[in-house]
């Protein structure tokens, strides 16, 4: 009898779902277990403050440990196995951990800068470890990864915005956001422009690079439909999303040539 697969799947119609599909081999396989092992670090900060401490202890030990060698979750275990050539960077996840930290001491971004921080370490760790052992990374690969990810965390809050939910506001700057925003329809709309405006930019320094791993693209892809969408006052079609990721991947391969992504 074979061993459960440790690899979450993903929400049904969920972006991962989108991006595990257009991957293939290790790529996929490295994508589902690096979000996976994001998933399990954000959802830390739903914990109590005593049980939430003692896991984010173990989490950085794990971390290390994996560094060395000697991963004992099953998620780290199967993302080790990704990465033949041991040239990851185990450390790079600890932003998600740092981030919790902050959630649970109930700090908020105060500005744009700040905000764009905290994006980072909501998006950027699982992102930059696909890329990472995917390519050779060079200085312009990182900052691109960086803008696509807090991009996507622009998006997800546009799109949060725009269905009336209530989106994780604690990555959101204060300057931005008004106490009326919830009732005052006004206020919402600032509010997602705002967004657009801050995740587009992100993703006009990304349309020329060089070099641009699967993953990180279908992730440009799908926030740059969801801002267009958004700023159009309209929602972003499946259709055309499934179409401008599965373009972004064909693209992202005729430049890198990575036949084992694809």
């Amino acid at each position: 009898m074979l061993p459960p697969d440790p690899l979450p799947q993903p929400t049904a119609g969920s972006d991962a779902e989108l991006i595990a599909a257009l991957l293939r081999g290790n790529a996929r396989k490295r994508f589902l277990a690096a979000y996976g092992i994001r998933h399990e670090l954000l959802t830390l900060a739903s914990a109590s403050q005593s049980v939430a401490s003692v896991k984010v202890a173990w989490w950085y030990d794990e971390l290390q440990r994996a560094g060395h060698g000697g991963a004992r979750h099953p998620l780290t275990e199967v993302l080790a196995g990704t990465d033949p050539n041991k040239r990851g960077d185990w450390s790079v996840f600890e932003e998600y951990l740092v981030l919790v930290e902050s959630w649970l001491r109930g700090e908020q971004p105060v500005n744009l800068e700040e905000c764009r921080l905290a994006l980072f370490r909501q998006y950027a760790p699982s992102l930059y470890w696909c890329v990472d052992v995917a390519s050779d990374v060079r200085a312009e690969t990182t900052g691109t990864v960086h803008r696509i990810a807090i991009a996507a965390g622009f998006a997800d809050h546009v799109v949060a915005l725009s269905s009336n939910s209530t989106p994780a506001l604690m990555t959101l700057p204060t300057e931005w956001t008004d106490s009326n925003w919830p009732q005052d329809s006004g206020s919402r709309a600032e509010l997602i422009r705002r967004c657009v405006d801050a995740g587009l930019r992100e993703l006009t320094f990304c349309a020329a690079a060089p070099d641009i791993e699967a993953t990180s693209a279908v992730t440009a892809a799908l926030s740059r439909g969801k801002l267009h969408a958004a700023q159009r006052n309209r929602s972003a079609s499946r259709f055309m999303q499934l179409f401008r990721a599965w373009r972004s991947v064909r693209r992202a391969h005729s430049r890198t040539r990575i036949s084992d992504d694809y």
